[in-house]
């Protein structure tokens, strides 16, 4: 696997791109080669891993909504290179020899099926300063989200636990109010005061930290809709300069052919 990254010191713009070579072995029979022990299991799993192919490609070749790339490991990793945005290019290699007519036989109809196949047009991996700032914008909300959360699941923890330690305070209370003097119950309820003081300043603090989160909330949902018409807006361009290079390309088609005719 080779990745290239490139970067536009004018413009900011990021070009990602991905290279896999694979080779995907032989196809001879497990009897013909008398493969034993470990080769014998190496093997086994190459034509799993080719079978797993086939049905990735069947699919593409029925259009079918629901490709299964968890099949292997092989297709797994080919995902990216199978999913639309790649240029994909099988070379096919057949033994000539009279005995190895099954095996080439059945490359070359697993090759016919590939030829059908239509992942449609390549598009590049292009990141905008504009998109990678939003993507930043992006990152930094969802961050400040998840610690608004964390931090309003730890307040509310408290605010339970004193709740229960004020029910406890109350029913002991209520058990030895009896035997108590008034200085003790002057204590008790000093006490209960500042309890309930420490929890309305726990509640306040919780509402805030809502509030915070909601504002979280709506700034990434803006930064999210900004990204996606960042995106459809990247798609048109690609799409324009893709038209404006075959236009060009036939421009210059009709050049050549009225330069011959002149001479």
């Amino acid at each position: 696997i080779v990745e290239v990254l490139g970067s536009s010191r004018l413009t900011g713009n990021k070009t990602t791109g991905v290279l896999n070579l694979v080779d995907l072995a032989g196809s001879e029979r497990v009897g013909r080669s008398e493969a034993t022990g470990e080769r014998l299991k190496e093997a086994q799993h190459i034509n799993k891993s080719l079978s797993a192919l086939g049905d990735v490609i069947a699919a593409f070749a029925a259009k079918q909504a629901h490709v299964p790339y968890r099949n292997s490991k092989l297709t797994m990793l080919l995902q990216d290179s199978l999913g639309g945005r790649a240029k994909v290019c099988m070379f096919v290699h057949v033994n000539p020899e009279a005995d190895s007519h099954s095996e080439s036989l059945s490359t070359c109809y697993f090759a016919q099926r590939t030829a059908t196949v239509s992942l449609g047009a390549s598009k590049a991996n292009v990141e905008t300063g504009e998109l990678l700032g939003l993507s930043a914008s992006l990152a930094t909300m969802t961050t400040s989200l998840a610690k608004s959360q964390t931090a309003l699941q730890q307040r509310e923890t408290e605010i339970q636990r004193l709740k229960h330690g004020q029910a406890a305070a109350q029913l002991q209370h209520s058990q030895s109010t009896k035997h108590m003097d008034s200085k003790k119950e002057e204590l008790m309820r000093r006490k209960e005061e500042a309890r309930s003081k420490k929890e309305e300043e726990l509640q306040r603090e919780a509402a805030d930290l809502r509030r915070c989160a909601r504002v979280a909330e709506e700034d990434l949902e803006r930064v999210s809709g900004q990204r996606r018409l960042a995106d459809t807006s990247i798609t048109k361009l690609q799409a324009e300069v893709e038209r404006e290079r075959r236009d060009k390309t036939h421009l210059e088609d009709e050049l050549k052919n009225m330069h011959r005719e002149v001479l």
